[in-house]
């Protein structure tokens, strides 16, 4: 007070403390220069509003708490409203990866009897055709026996061709299948790499007959788990073991 005096010397000072709570959270002062007590009215009207200011400071302390707290409210209820939505999502994605993979496996089979007897149906036409050289036959017959294995084994070419292109389809069907979203998330590159060599013997027993091979794995234990695309790196591994096999 000695500084305001100073800066604005006064003879008369009248001050009311702004009481919340038995604490005091500011003041109303009047000050004149002419000397004499306050008048009991102006007493009295200083008082009312004083309280009147603590009742304005607490509303307003009270209208940005509620604010405060009602936009934390509506933040936790869009983030609630995301992650109902994301499960939805999942559940869909999960739903679709089941339906996915059980369509998938019910072509594998019928599918895997197609390549399996259109490549042994070539191969059976080429023996019937080499059989066919050492029988007595006019020009003309012979003709056209050859135009005919010609054809056959034209189109089981045709029908192995068609039949891989399908058994790929079928293979990233299930792939999609078993890593549901195409999203990143850490993985155990083990696991990936395994699941990976597994998926692509079988298949390739599966697209030639007597196919065998030996696998020696060696996996480092200290590989651990990376962040990345599990269905694109699984088709990496598909296409490098597959070129090695």
């Amino acid at each position: 007070w000695g500084a305001l005096l100073v800066l604005a010397p006064v003879i008369a000072l009248l001050i009311v403390p702004l009481l919340s709570n038995d604490q005091i959270i500011g003041a109303l002062v009047v000050r004149r220069r002419a000397p004499g007590e306050f008048s009991k009215s102006a007493v009295e009207l200083l008082q009312t509003f004083g309280a009147q200011s603590v009742l304005a400071i607490q509303n307003a302390r009270l209208f940005e708490s509620v604010g405060a707290r009602t936009r934390e409210l509506a933040k936790s209820l869009d983030d609630l409203r995301a992650a109902q939505d994301r499960l939805v999502q999942t559940e869909k994605l999960a739903s679709l990866g089941q339906l996915t993979a059980g369509i998938a496996h019910e072509i594998k089979n019928p599918l895997n009897f197609v390549n399996n007897f259109s490549a042994v149906s070539s191969e059976l036409v080429g023996e019937l055709h080499d059989a066919l050289k050492g029988v007595n036959l006019d020009g003309k017959l012979r003709a056209e026996i050859d135009e005919i294995a010609d054809m056959l084994r034209g189109n089981l070419e045709k029908v192995v061709q068609h039949g891989k292109r399908a058994d790929s389809i079928v293979k990233n069907m299930l792939l999609h299948s078993r890593q549901g979203s195409g999203e990143h998330r850490f993985v155990d590159v083990n696991a990936v790499v395994e699941e990976s060599l597994n998926l692509a013997y079988h298949g390739a027993r599966a697209e030639k007959q007597g196919f065998n091979i030996t696998l020696e794995k060696s996996f480092d234990p200290g590989a651990g788990e990376v962040d990345l695309f599990p269905q694109e790196i699984t088709r990496v591994l598909l296409n490098l073991i597959m070129n090695g096999f």
